[in-house]
């Protein structure tokens, strides 16, 4: 202070004797020396004042008083400039003060905004690494939000392999979009989150950033499997077990178990997944746990089964429960169960109407397809296209008649369904009238064609009708309109029958039906089908006899029945057949059977296999040729080990014959059959043989021994 009042003293005096720019300048300076002295403008003021008066008295210049205030004013101007500077100094910073109070509050708006999102949020550079997160995202993954800040890949993503492979920088820069990743949150449980993500440029930002969403949609998949592993069941029995294991895979449970009660039974049907089990089978607590969902349901309740399980029942109804083992995993959320058993249910529900309607309509269709036995010789198909109710508009019957002779017909009405069956059974019970009144194939189809007009949904229905007659050896036919039979010979000739041929029922005026009657050969298959079988989109119906025609060469070497399951598989298109098949194979009785051979036990098994064959070509059953052969094979031991004990030069003799259902073989030899005596071991023949055959007759003379066998062949189970 007191160097700033000498040099001021000093430079105030110089200037108002002598004024001029040099002794300003000197002002300005002491004002810049006093500025950084830290003098203020009041002392400077106060000073100057002080010094005036006393120039004032002792200089007599005239101008003393404006020469100090040009002096004054140029050393106040340098402090003045600094002031000025501060105020401007401090005017920004309060303006800058106050900009960054708006930013802290906008962020902390933004910020409050971001988590109060319920969908996850955050914010990535272009190579995908996290910069922010928000608290909703944290918690789908159950870690901390700090956690989240990482580079790509990241720790939780579960599985990289996609269909495409999934990379997020790349998904990134190529501006977004919508993706999916499986991630595997903190407790091991895995979630599917769906991920939506946009490009933004921040000011003054060197690259882009990306802000995307998150959604938690494990649900989602979880259904959507679930939905997928039960829309290709139908019955119960599919829906549980595909049900079950897509449940355990859903809910992500290690075990599973689901009970089914069917009243008045008090047990119930189980179903796991980790081994066969019944309800005994099932550890207490699991029985107690099913068994409270079926006494104390209360619609989708979740009960505690203790040591990490839980029951559900499927329904209110009581007749379903389900019980899930998640031991060392943690438990789904209970919207995630509830959304899943409700499916299960659904579809449970869904399967038991199913078997219900398929009941129904199985009885339906038995009582009105065909007869529930067939004459001996038959057998017979049919296949539905319509699956959930598998009844159509084809139909057959083979009809005993009292003259000994069988009616056989077959039709195919227009359409499929139920409105088809209503048709074919007015129909079928038609024709079979008019076979009792013991009408003519011809004659038939004409009175069958003036039902039909008289019948909604008849019209083109296509017909073939024919009398057998076995004894006869004949087939007379007549056929309206329907594919033409198959006539296989036992030397491997395969025929159409296409003639006595005219239009279908109520299609078109048919003065008279035309009647043909051609012969039947011994152990010649006939084989009558509808289109169903051999008709295919963008296909010959040719082609489609011609697969069965050569399925037929060597008919006559297999029973009736091989043959339908055969023709019935090898034709079958790869997506099934798209309309109703009904198919009928009548084999007439072969030649009688007769074989001599030299009565030595080398023979034997030719023997056996010479009467298997003949019994095939007389259509029994595979099961009851074993049991006839082995009753042959038993009397003809007999007859080289008893009848001649002591000569192996004489000959043995089979005859067999076929007729109405009876099968009759007869084993002669010209011995005498030696007493057995020993009965501890041996001598259990004869009882084997009765046993076997319906009938057994034994018969000795002086001339040899016959054995004379009876086997009835059950009738054909349609």
């Amino acid at each position: 202070m007191q160097h700033f009042e000498a040099a001021y003293a000093a430079a105030l005096q110089a200037h108002v004797r002598a004024a001029s720019e040099t002794s300003l300048e000197a002002g300005y300076e002491i004002g810049r020396s006093a500025l950084v002295d830290g003098v203020s403008i009041l002392k400077v003021v106060e000073f100057h004042a002080g010094l005036l008066t006393e120039l004032r008295t002792t200089d007599a210049h005239s101008d003393v008083d404006a020469r100090a205030l040009e002096f004054l004013l140029q050393t106040l101007a340098a402090l003045d400039v600094a002031t000025r500077g501060y105020l401007d100094g401090t005017r920004r910073y309060a303006q800058q003060r106050a900009r960054a109070d708006e930013l802290e509050e906008a962020n902390a708006f933004r910020r409050a905004l971001v988590e109060s999102l319920q969908d996850g949020f955050f914010v990535a550079d272009a190579d995908g690494t996290i910069i922010e997160a928000n608290q909703a995202l944290a918690d789908m993954l159950g870690t901390d939000v700090t956690a989240l800040a990482q580079p790509w890949p990241y720790s939780w993503v579960a599985s990289r392999k996609a269909t495409p492979p999934i990379e997020l920088p790349e998904f990134l820069r190529a501006d977004g979009g919508r993706t999916t990743l499986r991630a595997r949150r903190t407790d091991k449980a895995a979630v599917w989150l769906a991920i939506s993500s946009r490009r933004i440029t921040a000011p003054h930002a060197r690259a882009p950033l990306f802000v995307g969403t998150v959604r938690d949609v494990t649900l989602d998949y979880a259904a959507a499997d679930l939905a997928r592993r039960l829309a290709r069941t139908s019955t119960v029995s599919e829906v549980v077990t595909a049900g079950l294991a897509g449940l355990s895979s859903a809910a992500g449970a290690q075990r599973a178990a689901v009970a089914l009660w069917d009243p008045p039974d008090p047990h119930a049907k189980v179903f796991r997944t980790d081994i066969e089990s019944d309800w005994d089978g099932l550890p207490e607590p699991v029985r107690e746990a099913l068994a409270r969902c079926r006494t104390d349901r209360t619609g989708a309740d979740i009960i505690d089964a203790g040591r990490g399980s839980v029951a559900a029942p499927l329904g209110a109804e009581g007749m379903a429960a389900v019980w899930l083992d998640f031991r060392h995993r943690p438990l789904p959320t209970p919207a995630l169960l509830t959304t899943l058993l409700g499916q299960y249910h659904s579809a449970l529900q869904r399967a038991r109407d199913y078997d219900q309607a398929r009941l129904t309509s199985l009885t339906l269709q038995r009582a009105i397809l065909g007869a529930i036995s067939l004459p001996p010789g038959f057998a017979v198909l049919y296949e539905p296209s319509v699956a959930p109710l598998e009844i159509g508009g084809d139909w057959y019957d083979a009809l005993p008649l009292a003259d000994g002779r069988i009616g056989v017909i077959i039709g195919d009405c227009v359409g499929r369904g139920l409105a088809a069956a209503a048709v074919m059974g007015q129909l079928r019970s038609a024709a079979r009238a008019l076979f009792l009144c013991g009408l003519e194939p011809g004659a038939l189809l004409d009175n069958l064609d003036q039902v039909a007009r008289l019948i909604e949904g008849a019209a083109c229905t296509t017909v073939f009708a024919a009398l057998i007659d076995p004894a006869a050896g004949t087939l007379t036919f007549s056929n309206a309109g329907h594919p033409p039979p198959l006539l296989a010979t036992i030397s491997d000739h395969v025929s159409l029958l296409e003639s006595a041929r005219a239009v279908p029922l109520a299609s078109f005026d048919c003065e008279r039906r035309p009647q043909q009657t051609i012969a039947l050969d011994p152990a010649a298959t006939l084989v009558l089908y509808t289109d169903g079988l051999v008709e295919r989109k963008g296909a010959s119906i040719d082609d489609g006899i011609h697969a069965v025609v050569e399925l037929l060469h060597g008919a006559s070497r297999h029973s009736a029945q091989y043959l339908v399951d055969t023709i019935i598989r090898e034709v079958r298109p790869d997506a099934g057949y798209d309309d109703d098949v009904a198919m009928l194979v009548y084999r007439q009785a072969p030649a009688p059977l007769v074989i001599s051979r030299r009565a030595t036990a080398g023979c034997l098994s030719d023997v056996r296999h010479q009467v298997g064959a003949w019994l095939r070509t007389a259509a029994v059953p595979d099961e009851r040729i074993y049991d006839i052969v082995l009753a042959v094979d038993e009397a003809l031991t007999n007859c080289i080990e008893h009848a001649y004990h002591d000569s192996i030069t004489e000959s043995l003799h089979v005859r067999g014959t076929a007729a109405s259902g009876r099968i009759q073989i007869e084993v002669t030899d010209t011995g005498r059959w030696k007493t057995q005596t020993d009965t501890t071991i041996r001598g259990r023949g004869l009882a084997l043989i009765r046993a076997l055959a319906n009938t057994a007759e034994v018969a000795s003379d002086d001339t040899g021994t016959s054995v004379t066998l009876t086997f009835d062949v059950a009738a054909v189970a349609s």
